[in-house]
C-alpha cells in the first residue's frame, strides 16, 4: 500500500478527481436480463439516504447502501478518510435468476477491495462467495509527493442455476482511502427448477412408510430400485405422479419386492 498522510483538504481534494470514459466488461448474457448503473452517488451512508440506479432495464429494484462514516466527492464518489466502506446491494426479480454480475470501479489505494468480504445472500441463509472475481482494470495516477492513486476495475460472477432464487443481496466492504466511482449489475433469468423433497422412512410392519412434504405447484413421484445391487438401472413406480398441495405426503410400499433404494423424481405442473 502506497499512501501519504494528507491534511484532510488535500486528500478531498485529490479525489475529486475521477478518470474520465470508463467502460464495464459486457457479461454477455443472452438470455432475458436486467441491468442497472451508477455512474454517481448522492448519499453517502444510510443515515443519509439509500442509492438507487441511475440507469436500469427490466426493473430489477436494487438500492445500494453504505453503513460507514462517509462523504461525497464532488465528482459523486462515495470516499471515507476514517474507515472502511461496507456496502450492501439489494435486488429482486420478477424471474428466477441464473446469473449475477456485479462490477464497479474504485479510486485510491492499490489493493481496494476486501475479497474475503464478498458475498451474494439468498432468502433462507444462503451465503455464497463468487464463482470468479476479477480485477480487470488498473490505472495508476503518479501525483508526485502526494504519492500514487489507483483506479481499479472488479468483476465478480455467481451462478444461481438450480436455487430458484428472485431476492438476493450482495456486501462487499472497500478500504480507507479508497472511494467507490461507479457500479453496474447485470442478472440473467434462469429456468425454474422443482425442489425435490427429503424422504422420511418408517416401517410398519416389514413395509417400508415413506413420507415427505409437497408444495404446492409441483408434481411428484416416488420411485424404487428393484434391487440393492443394480440401483442405477433398475427403477420401478411405486406411486404417482401426484400434485403437491403443501401437505405431508405418506406412502406405504407393501410389494414383495419393497427392499431396494427409494427416490423422489419433481418436476413444475
Amino acid at each position: 500500500m502506497n499512501t501519504k498522510l494528507l491534511p484532510f483538504f488535500a486528500a478531498v481534494s485529490g479525489l475529486v478527481q475521477s478518470v474520465s470514459a470508463l467502460t464495464f466488461l459486457d457479461p454477455g448474457y443472452t438470455g432475458e436480463s436486467q441491468f442497472a448503473q451508477w455512474s454517481t452517488f448522492t448519499y453517502a451512508n444510510t443515515t443519509a439516504g439509500v442509492n438507487t440506479p441511475q440507469w436500469e432495464s427490466g426493473s430489477p429494484n436494487l438500492e445500494l447502501r453504505q453503513f460507514n462514516p462517509a462523504l461525497i466527492t464532488s465528482s459523486g464518489n462515495i470516499y471515507s478518510y476514517s474507515s472502511d466502506l461496507s456496502f450492501e446491494l439489494t435486488g429482486s426479480s420478477t424471474n428466477v435468476l441464473g446469473k449475477v454480475c456485479l462490477q464497479f470501479f474504485t479510486w485510491g489505494e492499490a489493493d481496494a477491495l476486501s475479497n474475503e468480504t464478498v458475498r451474494l445472500e439468498l432468502d433462507g441463509g444462503m451465503s455464497l462467495s463468487p464463482d470468479s472475481l476479477t480485477n480487470f482494470y488498473h490505472f495508476v495516477d503518479d501525483q508526485g509527493e502526494y504519492g500514487q492513486y489507483h483506479t481499479l476495475g472488479y468483476k465478480m460472477e455467481w451462478d444461481l442455476a438450480g436455487l430458484n432464487a428472485t431476492n438476493y443481496t450482495i456486501r462487499f466492504d472497500t478500504v480507507i482511502h479508497s472511494s467507490l466511482d461507479e457500479l453496474r449489475l447485470d442478472t440473467e433469468a434462469g429456468v425454474p427448477t422443482a425442489p425435490v423433497p427429503e424422504l422420511e422412512i418408517t416401517f410398519s410392519g416389514t413395509d417400508p412408510v415413506l413420507r415427505f412434504t409437497s408444495e404446492p405447484g409441483v408434481v411428484y413421484q416416488l420411485i424404487c430400485s428393484q434391487s440393492l445391487t443394480n440401483a442405477l438401472t433398475e427403477w420401478a413406480v411405486v406411486a404417482g405422479p401426484v400434485s403437491g398441495d403443501g401437505s405431508t405426503l405418506s406412502i406405504t410400499n407393501s410389494t414383495l419386492n419393497a427392499q431396494g433404494f427409494y427416490a423422489v423424481e419433481a418436476w413444475l405442473e
